[in-house]
């Protein structure tokens, strides 16, 4: 059924522990079709041409009427924590907060929606400042190495969350390849910390940063 409704209650399954919309414009951003490798899973090769074809499944995803009060409707539906993704301004994370966000996710969707849109480490710490506590704070968008995730912490984000690295793991060799992926970047976090001479991620802080260094 396509009634939103609808969708909210087949998403509340008892292995949930949050809701994360995506607050963003209503349309998805244009994606040049490139797929140099051919990355497949299951030894199925698919074509340009195939992924082009039948219904787009974001496209029902979009709508240019939903608004800050729809995440108090999902709230009225749910004991669900609502999590906003997708935050890039110290404006919408007061907006988000007072909507009922119980965390947001500072992201610009891995610079896929929209041109221009400033990095995502560059707004955490105006929408950190604005934030103040209230709420956790996690980030998203361009993080590849574990100096991306600790230049994250140092800043003050309360966690760092993986997109394409993960992806690109799965499609390269399933489960086991992710699984590699994660280990070999929480030892590559352990060897910055030790760089650092901390031996806790709360020890970090953003006076070991170079403040012009944050997106190279």
């Amino acid at each position: 059924c396509d009634h939103p409704h609808i969708r909210v209650q087949n998403r509340m399954v008892p292995d949930f522990a949050a809701l994360t919309p995506a607050v963003k414009k209503g349309s998805a951003g244009y994606n040049r079709p490139f797929f140099p490798n051919q990355a497949a899973a299951g030894g199925t090769t698919l074509t340009v041409g195939e992924l082009q074809s039948g219904k787009d499944m974001r496209s029902g995803s979009n709508s240019y009427t939903l608004s800050w009060q729809d995440v108090q409707w999902v709230l009225s539906l749910t004991k669900l924590p609502i999590v906003c993704k997708g935050i890039l301004s110290p404006q919408d994370a007061e907006m988000a907060i007072s909507a009922g966000a119980s965390a947001i996710v500072v992201s610009n969707h891995g610079g896929r929606q929209f041109d221009g849109a400033p990095p995502a480490i560059e707004v955490l710490p105006a929408i950190l400042a604005v934030v103040a506590g209230r709420i956790p704070v996690f980030i998203d968008s361009g993080i590849r190495t574990s100096t991306d995730i600790l230049k994250c912490l140092c800043l003050g984000a309360t966690g760092v969350l993986l997109g394409r690295p993960a992806l690109w793991a799965l499609s390269c060799g399933g489960a086991p390849s992710l699984r590699r992926m994660l280990d070999h970047l929480q030892s590559d976090l352990a060897d910055d910390m030790r760089s650092l001479g901390v031996k806790s991620l709360k020890e970090v802080n953003a006076s070991f940063l170079y403040k012009d260094n944050l997106t190279k």
